[in-house]
């Protein structure tokens, strides 16, 4: 069964408490990982270091920009540019390299993920240093986090849901923060 985790009412010292706790949890119930980094997006090149250092490094092609995409992009510039003197607009013309590093989990690979949360240069979620991680039970993905922590969801069985609704409480955190995952409508009703 697929599960949200719901942080929509924690502070963050609690959200940052239940992704440490999740993460040691499925690093404990998993046999694979997979990261995802934007190379060059952190401040201290030594960060990515560490992150890529915890498994098989795979860099992944960037999608070739074609010419439709580089009008598009022209077209919107030159929308702005009047503007330019009233209004601080900047534009991001970097494209960083999407980088997947492949691993099993260990106790470093926790600790590495646990450190610190993204980098200043993240466009989304605060959680994670990577943009997205995945751990594997062979194939199926049992935790998904996805832009930096803004998403997260776990794939659980009853008996792993309930052990982790335990950790929760021990933990202090309510365990309604795991929320079951709406199911979709039948389209053909």
């Amino acid at each position: 069964m697929r599960y949200l985790v719901d942080e929509s009412n924690l502070d963050t010292e609690i959200s940052l408490n239940l992704y440490r706790l999740i993460i040691r949890w499925v690093a404990d119930h998993s046999d694979r990982f997979v990261l995802s980094l934007q190379s060059g997006i952190y401040s201290d090149p030594e960060d990515e270091r560490r992150l890529r250092s915890l498994g098989e490094v795979m860099s992944e092609p960037e999608p070739e920009t074609t010419l439709e995409d580089q009008s598009l992009f022209s077209c919107i510039v030159n929308i702005f540019e009047p503007i330019q003197n009233f209004v601080d607009i900047t534009v991001n013309r970097e494209a960083f390299e999407i980088i997947k590093v492949r691993g099993i989990p260990s106790n470093a690979v926790v600790e590495e993920l646990t450190r610190q949360g993204a980098p200043q240069k993240a466009i989304s979620g605060d959680l994670s240093p990577a943009e997205d991680i995945e751990f594997f039970i062979d194939q199926l993905c049992i935790y998904g986090l996805y832009d930096y922590g803004r998403t997260q969801v776990l794939d659980l069985t009853d008996s792993e849901l309930e052990e982790f609704r335990r950790i929760l409480v021990a933990a202090d955190i309510d365990p309604k923060v795991i929320i079951e995952v709406p199911k979709v409508a039948d389209i053909s009703e």
